[in-house]
């Protein structure tokens, strides 16, 4: 995979070459009939793109024909392009939550040898009819496919009954949503803005803490930043309560004010609040409703929504017939993440059987790029098995996840799954017994060290 080992290559630098050739399904159907692609891909996002590289690398000539959202690819289409500046830290935090669901265009790898990727953009309503091997628009029969592959990208999970569009579009600049890049950048440069004095980001998953961390590291000294969340500390569904109360004595003590056990239903305008001066807001200030023992409003002059899950994008699975996992909400797959007659689905959208914790669906950079891999192998197989090449295989890879909160000195790499719920165990490791005083008496002690947890 691009990058290797999971992960992605630094920006700026672009793996990739030719430029895709863009068309609207008019387009496709220009001539009559129904077009025939041996290769169809849903989605543009990491996963789309790990498939197709896969693909090509087992059918250098192969046509592939991908599918996807005019309006999300087009607020992606410089991702891998142009100039533009953004901070390490803040790049690695796009990277690892928000990278493989973003949707983008890139050109086709450096010397495939085949033919140009076409790239189908619609926003109408869409179907896989398995059974015919065929996509529809609008109930109309569009592409016959050999195979085919769903790996359309999911979407930040909501906060509870806030309406994120009529957000958005009420305080634009004040808001970021964290679905984009162009959203990091502007938390990237949110220490530059002297009018945002009151920040607040809303999330005490992974996500949430690495950037209450990072912006408070950055702050002015006149802003403040603060972290809002349902439970008692941050994290606290992922690791034991005392590790979790650990982590937030650390945001503390690094300028990060934590307002545990509130739920935030509401975002107004603030019309105590001066009205917008200078340069750097359009809209006015904001109040932020939250519900705990009792109802309370917070001014907030920016808001970040940082939510750490991903829903899938499962419409097209549902309008299909395809099977949807109660447990994990994402399309049922075998281990070699077929759904059915030579439709795939991988990445956040696919619910698939690991062989040592059962049926999962991950939401990870590193599964978006693994599971897109092996797709595509097997989609390749599919196509290629009649004249007697490659063999299918199973998905075996475990994913992993990485969070760093390097200014606290705590790393978090997660192998398998992680919740607070489940039986855990500390292990802790103390220095050597003479680096730490046996020639004050001998005395082992306490405390110190290292601290890690597995679970």
């Amino acid at each position: 995979p691009r990058g290797g080992g999971g992960r992605p290559p630094p920006h700026g630098e672009n793996p990739m070459g030719d430029v895709p050739i863009l068309m609207g399904a008019a387009d496709l159907l220009q001539g009559g009939g129904m077009k025939h692609a041996p290769y169809v891909v849903l989605g543009a996002g990491t996963t789309a793109y790990a498939a197709i590289e896969s693909i090509l690398q087992r059918d250098s000539s192969a046509e592939i024909i991908m599918i996807t959202d005019t309006t999300s690819v087009n607020r992606e289409f410089d991702d891998f392009g142009g100039d533009f500046v953004i901070s390490q830290e803040m790049l690695e935090i796009y990277n690892e939550h928000r990278r493989h669901i973003s949707p983008k265009l890139e050109p086709e790898p450096d010397g495939s040898g085949g033919r140009p990727l076409t790239v189908l953009l619609s926003d109408e309503p869409m179907r896989v009819d398995a059974d015919r091997k065929r996509v529809l628009l609008n109930d109309q029969p569009l592409l016959q496919f050999d195979t085919c592959l769903m790996a359309l990208p999911g979407n930040p999970r909501g906060f509870y009954v806030l309406d994120y569009n009529k957000m958005t579009y009420k305080f634009r600049d004040r808001i970021a949503a964290c679905r984009s890049l162009d959203d990091f950048r502007v938390l990237d440069n949110l220490h530059l803005r002297p009018l945002a004095a009151s920040i607040v980001v809303l999330g005490g998953g992974f996500m949430g803490t690495e950037l209450a961390l990072l912006l408070a590291s950055r702050r002015l000294p006149h802003q403040v930043v603060r972290q809002v969340y349902a439970e008692e500390s941050p994290l606290a569904r992922y690791v034991p309560s005392y590790l979790a109360a650990h982590v937030r004595k650390l945001l503390e003590s690094k300028g990060v004010e934590q307002v545990p056990y509130r739920v935030c239903t509401r975002v107004m305008r603030d019309v105590g609040a001066e009205p917008p001066g200078g340069g750097d807001f359009n809209s006015p200030p904001m109040l932020i409703e939250m519900v705990g023992a009792h109802t309370e409003r917070m001014s907030a002059d920016f808001l970040v929504l940082a939510s750490t899950h991903i829903d899938p994008a499962t419409d097209v699975a549902q309008h299909s017939g395809f099977e949807l996992c109660n447990s994990t909400g994402g399309v049922v797959v075998n281990s070699q993440l077929e759904a059915i007659n030579g439709v795939y689905a991988a990445g956040t959208l696919a619910s698939f059987h690991d062989r040592v914790l059962g049926r999962r669906r991950v939401d990870s950079f590193d599964n978006a790029v693994n599971s897109g891999m092996l797709a595509g192998r097997n989609m390749a197989a599919t196509r290629l098995r009649q004249m007697g090449n490659d063999a299918h295989a199973s998905y075996s890879h475990q994913p992993v996840f990485r969070s760093a909160l390097p200014s606290a000195g705590v790393l978090v790499e997660t192998l398998g799954e992680i919740g607070s719920g489940m039986l855990t165990v500390g292990v802790w490791l103390s220095p050597p017994v003479q680096a730490r005083g046996q020639a004050a008496g001998g005395e082992a002690g306490g405390g110190g060290g290292e601290e890690q947890f597995q679970g």
